[in-house]
């Protein structure tokens, strides 16, 4: 089972562009992707649902495989 501290480790690896510069630069999130503090699952649950809320889908049914969100949930 994957842990919020690997799932966080692959959120900051594999962003890039809008979304890596919007977890950069905020705090609650940089804490975790930067090691200063041990995230929980309950971390990551937010920091899904504020992703989402922050990059919404396009389009409901388009799930291509370039969809930062498809990315995302395959990490989990």
């Amino acid at each position: 089972q994957e842990t919020p501290e690997v799932f966080l480790e692959s959120i900051d690896l594999n962003l890039v562009g809008e979304a890596a510069d919007w977890v950069d630069s905020t705090p609650q999130y940089q804490i975790f992707t930067e090691q200063l503090n041990v995230p929980t699952r309950e971390d990551v649950e937010d920091f899904k649902i504020a992703f989402m809320s922050r990059f919404p889908s396009k389009n409901a049914n388009d799930k291509g495989e370039d969809s930062i969100q498809e990315d995302t949930s395959n990490l989990t």
